[in-house]
């Protein structure tokens, strides 16, 4: 099946911006998206995530199930991982990634990485800026976090950690 979602904004919802995936459709495209205020941002099985952008959500901004390529997209001030590849083939290509940063207010949430790989899936970063998250109480997360054997590609990308507490 196919899906397309194409030019709108999805704030404030109790649930998660767009979701395609958990099972979902296959084929999905999603283009011009702006995922605010939600639970998760963008969450997608299998498909294209074009130039979307996915801020202030309580936990992950953008989130590749299984085969997911995601051009022009940018996630940042998210409150956990920017974005996240679940057992899924992951391809990113001019891209922002920045993880959510640990606050005062919250001490014990740590800050999220700009793009975790999760056992299981693959990546390949070209042309992208990818940021960890800082943490303002505890120790700030990775840019790029691999928990997978298969190494990531990268291709003109930058990577940087988020800052410490100081100590």
């Amino acid at each position: 099946s196919c899906i397309s979602v194409i030019n709108g904004s999805v704030r404030r919802w109790p649930g998660d911006g767009v979701n395609l995936g958990n099972g979902g459709p296959t084929a999905c495209r999603v283009e011009g998206v702006n995922a605010e205020g939600n639970s998760e941002g963008i969450v997608v099985n299998e498909g294209v995530v074009s130039r979307c952008t996915a801020s202030g959500n309580a936990a992950t901004g953008m989130r590749g199930l299984n085969g997911v390529v995601f051009d022009a997209c940018t996630a940042r001030g998210n409150g956990g991982n920017g974005i996240t590849a679940s057992n899924s083939r992951l391809h990113l290509s001019h891209c922002t990634a920045m993880g959510g940063d640990n606050h005062a207010f919250n001490p014990g949430y740590p800050p999220g990485n700009g793009i975790l790989v999760c056992p299981g899936a693959t990546a390949w970063l070209a042309d992208c800026l990818v940021i960890g998250g800082s943490g303002h109480t505890i120790a700030g997360a990775a840019g790029l976090l691999n928990l997978g054997t298969t190494p990531v590609g990268l291709a003109r990308t930058t990577l940087g950690g988020g800052f410490s507490a100081p100590t």
